[in-house]
């Protein structure tokens, strides 16, 4: 695997992304904000179900994660994290993602794209 830091799109599957090699990577990406939150309403990540997720943190607290020591297993159903407390001006998400060479029942990598959710309480007219 590459060393250094590198672009790469997601979502994606690990070996479109990485090639045949097994590791662990970090993904992050910045965001801002979201604009016009209203008293009452909330915010959450949305990770999807990924073969190989280790960790999710957002703003350097760890959100979500599996023992990183035991078998990696990813997570079956989406993983939401509720971030409201933790949101500032700017913002950083970080993923661990591990490829374990053995597995060969599912991809390993980001399936589908990661979504901010704004939830609350209906505006009224």
């Amino acid at each position: 695997m590459a060393k250094g830091p590198f672009r790469v799109r997601l979502p994606g599957d690990w070996r479109a992304l990485f090639g045949n090699t097994a590791g662990r990577v970090r993904l992050w990406r910045r965001f801002g904000r979201p604009t016009h939150l209203q008293p009452g309403q909330s915010v959450q990540v949305v990770v999807p179900p990924a073969v190989g997720l280790l960790r999710v943190r957002v703003n350097e607290r760890l959100e979500r994660g599996t023992d990183t020591r035991g078998a990696v297993s990813g997570f079956a159903a989406p993983v939401r994290l509720e971030v409201s407390h933790l949101l500032r001006t700017n913002n950083l998400l970080e993923l661990w993602l591990e490829l374990d060479p053995d597995r060969t029942d599912a991809a390993g990598g980001l399936p589908a794209p990661i979504v901010l959710e704004i939830h609350g309480p209906p505006q009224t007219a």
